[in-house]
């Protein structure tokens, strides 16, 4: 049984760990270190930066029986959230234990995400993805999330897809 909940201050470290270990693991399996993707000291100062709670910013976490972590979304208000539809919140940095992929933990997380956003008042939750990442990008898709190339931005170093999912419009949930 997986119990999801809020992260707190005690969960820094632990979910440092875990974005630690999916990071690599998915990114060994997508992506060459030639591409610069790779873990180092200034990833690992941005997971803290990440996991560490905050005003605008709500981890919800998914424990397994043993109270072990094992997965995490992160939901971001304004101005935290970097948005392109005012008064949207942000999906970022899903993240599940390598040995838990595809058994529907995600779909759990995001259903949890959707709830708490309409909580907080959010019809519409925005993310991006890089464009490269096309099996994240079919996951959301999947979902009902659904491209809007207003979303869609060109950095230096990477390209991303932006995605929206409109909550109180969309009959399709994620469940």
């Amino acid at each position: 049984m997986i119990h999801i909940r809020r992260n707190t201050e005690a969960d820094v470290g632990p979910l440092v760990l875990l974005m630690t270990e999916a990071f690599s693991a998915q990114y060994k399996k997508k992506f060459t270190e030639d591409m610069g993707i790779r873990i180092n000291a200034d990833r690992i100062e941005g997971f803290k930066k990440a996991a560490a709670p905050h005003t605008h910013s709500i981890w919800l976490l998914a424990e397994d029986e043993q109270g072990q972590l094992v997965g995490g979304v992160r939901l971001l208000s304004p101005p935290l959230a970097d948005v392109w539809i005012h008064g949207a919140a942000e999906a970022k940095g899903l993240v599940i234990a390598p040995t838990l992929q595809g058994q529907g933990l995600g779909r759990t997380l995001m259903n949890a995400l959707k709830k708490e956003a309409l909580l907080l008042g959010y019809q519409q939750i925005c993310c991006r993805v890089r464009k490269e990442a096309t099996d994240l990008r079919r996951y959301y898709e999947t979902y009902g999330l659904l491209h809007d190339p207003q979303g869609d931005q060109t950095l230096p170093t990477v390209n991303l897809t932006g995605y929206v999912y409109n909550l109180e419009q969309s009959s399709q949930g994620f469940d």
